[in-house]
């Protein structure tokens, strides 16, 4: 194995996070046209994806896992899950909210 410069190794990771970004805005949108909720929320989504992917690919990194696991497909999910639940609990504030 060749050692990697560590400014590469940042740019790489940020490379991903943004990925994580957009892939979290995206499920934020898609996920709010397919309930039918107001697209309020999508910078929080977009923040969600972000975050989620960074924070679980760093621990993927750190915490001791077996060897085939892949940290950037878990980042990948976690970047998506996150933002689906938040339009999905603004769902369910819409659906209160419109009933009353």
């Amino acid at each position: 194995m060749f050692p990697i410069a560590p400014e590469l190794a940042f740019l790489g990771l940020f490379v991903q996070a943004v990925l994580g970004l957009f892939a979290g805005l995206f499920t934020g949108f898609v996920v709010s046209v397919i309930l039918k909720v107001p697209k309020q929320g999508l910078v929080k989504d977009a923040l969600l994806g972000f975050m989620g992917f960074t924070t679980t690919f760093i621990v993927c990194i750190i915490v001791p896992l077996p060897q085939n696991f892949e940290p950037f497909i878990a980042a990948i999910i976690v970047a998506v899950a996150l933002p689906a639940l938040h339009q999905f609990f603004r769902f369910k504030e819409y659906v209160t909210h419109c009933e009353e």
